[in-house]
């Protein structure tokens, strides 16, 4: 399968007082086109580094990324950058917001304004067109936050922990329309979460990366027997489920109760998460 992403010998730092700090060391993976890649790693492992140079936010050090097989920094209009939180502009109606990206680049035409309304109202947000963010919960402004991405229409749509701070319903729900924008507009995705049974129910590949200074510490492909549609709730109803986790909680779990960043109390909130999707209706 052709790359979408490939990144290659990425090293990257900085220095404070004339000592040296590295944060990612010989990263190197490839994304293929038209899938979905999770990544996760304990906290300050560099993940958001790593995302801020796959976008040509920050110069690179060392080592290279080709987007569809190019280095051209002009390549990263292809790119999406969707944050933890949803930055829509307070004085602009949700119609405006989500149209954004084509206002910075003069592409606003009635096509354009056609498509904005048709994704509204895939997503649930077809009356509030003319509303203002503060008149929309925070999972309605996080759909409204992905349609201004998609708007753009990016080939690789980078993800940071979009859905961090919103209830684990909401979460599910959001995660959901993920997997029908990977689907069936064949979009491909990277998302960094901390959440091990997210990272499986949505991904096809999730890269695990080490406490800082970041290597890859293991690649897994994730595949799962499930029968009709992939949802995030049908996945984690798949019998190799359990076993991608245990795998993923002794590399990844461990690692971060020695950096501090896990307590024990992992495997219980995976307990409460199952117990709340018992109560969510996911049809």
């Amino acid at each position: 399968m052709t790359a979408a992403l490939q990144v290659s010998g990425l090293h990257h730092g900085y220095f404070n007082r004339g000592q040296y700090t590295e944060i990612l060391q010989d990263i190197s993976f490839s994304v293929p086109k038209g899938s979905f890649v999770c990544i996760v790693g304990p906290s300050g492992a560099g993940k958001t580094t790593l995302f801020n140079l796959l976008a040509r936010f920050m110069p690179v050090q060392q080592g290279t990324i080709l987007l569809d097989g190019s280095a051209d920094n002009a390549q990263r209009d292809k790119l999406g950058y969707m944050l933890q939180k949803d930055l829509l502009f307070p004085w602009r109606t949700i119609l405006d917001n989500v149209l954004l990206g084509l206002d910075i680049h003069r592409r606003r035409d009635r096509r354009h304004i056609e498509r904005a309304h048709e994704y509204l109202r895939r997503y649930g947000l077809e009356g509030y067109a003319h509303a203002y963010p503060n008149q929309l919960s925070g999972g309605m402004r996080q759909r409204a936050a992905l349609i201004r991405t998609l708007m753009v229409e990016p080939s690789l749509i980078l993800l940071d922990e979009p859905f961090s701070a919103l209830d684990y319903q909401t979460r599910l729900l959001l995660e959901n329309e993920l997997l029908e924008i990977n689907r069936r507009e064949h979009r491909t995705m990277m998302l960094v979460t901390h959440d091990i049974g997210e990272a499986i129910s949505l991904a096809d590949r999730v890269i695990v990366l080490s406490h800082r200074p970041a290597h890859v510490k293991a690649i897994h492909e994730i595949r799962l027997t499930i029968s009709g549609t992939r949802t995030p709730w049908e996945a984690r109803k798949a019998p190799e489920y359990h076993t991608y986790f245990d795998i993923l909680w002794q590399e990844l779990g461990l690692q971060m109760e020695m950096a501090g960043g896990m307590s024990a109390s992992g495997r219980e909130t995976e307990n409460r998460d199952q117990q709340s999707l018992q109560a969510t209706n996911f049809q």
